[in-house]
């Protein structure tokens, strides 16, 4: 049986409403824009740079798009380290050049998402609904982690 990740989690709870006074305060050139996993394909082969959020744990289980860059944003517990995670963040993307973000089933990308783009001034944030389990229900391109 899969984890249910964040369900009761006060850490969740509490980003998502850091995110949701971001959005309140800062909407300007802020775009995030929901793709599905065709548009995804498209824009993967446009250049355009894909971070999976996931856990190490998640990677291993469902596998990661081949040239994604895995940066974790909740640890299995809930907890996340904002500044670590934008710093690591930053070593792959600018505010100024488009980014997918990814999850499991599209719940953690649409929060993150929405924060980079209001939050932190990204112009152009791909959210992948579905996530990684829609990716893999339409037997797209896998690569095992590690």
């Amino acid at each position: 049986m899969k984890k249910a990740y964040f369900a009761n989690s006060w850490s969740f709870v509490w980003i998502a409403g850091l995110i949701l006074v971001f959005l309140a305060a800062n909407t300007a050139n802020a775009e995030t824009i929901k793709v599905n996993t065709t548009e995804l394909q498209q824009l993967i082969k446009e250049g355009v740079p894909v971070i999976d959020v996931r856990t190490p744990e998640e990677w291993r289980y469902t596998g990661v798009i081949p040239d994604s860059h895995l940066i974790t944003f909740f640890d299995s517990r809930g907890n996340y380290d904002l500044n670590g995670w934008l710093t690591k963040l930053f070593e792959v993307v600018t505010p100024r050049k488009p980014v997918v973000i990814i999850c499991e089933i599209g719940n953690r990308s649409h929060l993150i998402s929405n924060f980079l783009s209001a939050g932190v001034g990204f112009e152009q944030v791909f959210d992948a609904t579905g996530g990684i389990s829609a990716w893999n229900a339409h037997s797209m391109p896998i690569r095992r982690w590690p």
